[in-house]
């Protein structure tokens, strides 16, 4: 049974493009060079690494300006002077979390590890509504 708080287990959409209404090209379509450290866009042109945001734990890459001005996919890419991409710092390990977390997968976690949390709960307590929040409730 589903609680108030319960939110299905799902990963989260990182391929989605940042600029447009889907007439412009998806950030699916660039393809991440590990070995290089930068993006391979439609075009075969190559973003490279230009800032790196802490607070967001995001990175961001750029195309060349003059060499996107010059590109004949440029109207289909983007409506600025050059593509920008971000990716997350942990993007690998995040992309490896979400292929292993299943529906089925999650299911059996359900199964096995929140009913005896519950049950717990509920014999130290003795109410099942408990709410454990915070460093003073652990």
């Amino acid at each position: 049974m589903r609680g108030p708080g319960y939110r299905a287990a799902r990963a989260r959409h990182r391929a989605v493009n940042n600029q447009g209404d889907g007439k412009l090209f998806d950030r699916s379509l660039f393809v991440y060079d590990e070995s290089t450290d930068t993006f391979v866009c439609p075009g075969q042109q190559r973003l490279v690494r230009k800032q790196l945001s802490r607070q967001d734990r995001c990175v961001y890459y750029a195309a060349d300006a003059q060499v996107c001005g010059m590109c004949e996919l440029k109207e289909r890419c983007t409506t600025k002077p050059r593509r920008m991409i971000s990716r997350h710092l942990y993007e690998d390990t995040l992309q490896k979390m979400n292929r292993r977390a299943t529906a089925a997968l999650m299911r059996l976690r359900r199964c096995t590890v929140e009913r005896p949390f519950a049950l717990l709960k509920w014999v130290i307590f003795g109410n099942p509504r408990f709410l454990l929040r915070g460093l003073a409730g652990a």
